[in-house]
C-alpha cells in the first residue's frame, strides 16, 4: 500500500531537485582563479588651490569659502561611484607635490592642512607654474585606460611674481 506513495514522493523530490538546480544555473554563478582588473571609467581630477598670502590673509573669507567648497566636492565624490581619482595641489610661487588617488579621506586631511603647506612655498601667485604642476601630475598618473582629465583652479586671480620671474612657457 505504501508503494504508490513512495513513488509519488520520489517523483516530487526529483522535480524539486531539478527546479533547485535550474534556479542555481539561472543565477549564473561564475568562478575564476585569476585576478582581473576592471575599470569603470571615471575621471582624474586635479584641484589647484591658490594658497598665496592674498588668499590666506584676505578679510573677505575667500580661503574659508574655497575650503568649504572643496570639502563639499570631495564628500560628493566619496558618496558617488568612487571611480574618480583626485588630488589637491597647493600653489603660490610654485606648486606643491602630489599624486592622484582615490583616497578621498586623505584629500580631506590635506585640505585642512593647506595653510601649513603654504609656509613652504615661495611667495607670490604664479598660476602658470601651478598649471605646469597639474600637468605633471596628469603625466605621472598610472594609466587606467581612457579617462577624462579635469583641472579645477581655485584662485583670486591676483598673479604676483617676484623679481620679474616668468612662469610656464606653455
Amino acid at each position: 500500500a505504501w508503494e504508490p506513495v513512495r513513488a509519488k514522493l520520489r517523483k516530487t523530490l526529483l522535480i524539486l531537485s531539478a527546479l533547485a538546480l535550474f534556479a542555481g544555473a539561472a543565477a549564473g554563478p561564475t568562478k575564476s582563479a585569476k585576478d582581473e582588473q576592471l575599470t569603470f571609467g571615471g575621471k582624474d581630477i586635479v584641484l589647484l588651490q591658490d594658497v598665496s598670502l592674498s588668499i590666506l590673509l584676505a578679510e573677505d573669507g575667500r580661503y574659508a569659502a574655497a575650503t568649504e567648497g572643496i570639502d563639499r566636492f570631495i564628500r560628493w565624490l566619496d558618496n558617488g561611484a568612487a571611480a574618480d581619482r583626485v588630488v589637491l595641489i597647493p600653489f603660490a610661487g610654485a606648486p606643491g607635490e602630489a599624486v592622484l588617488s582615490d583616497d578621498y579621506k586623505n584629500v580631506l586631511f590635506q585640505l585642512y592642512h593647506l595653510g601649513q603647506d603654504a609656509r613652504y612655498l615661495p611667495e607670490g601667485s604664479d598660476l602658470p607654474m601651478g598649471v605646469d604642476g597639474a600637468l605633471r601630475v596628469f603625466a605621472a598618473a598610472r594609466d587606467l585606460g581612457p579617462r577624462e582629465r579635469v583641472l579645477i583652479i581655485l584662485s583670486d586671480g591676483e598673479e604676483k611674481r617676484r623679481y620679474g620671474e616668468s612662469g610656464s612657457s606653455e
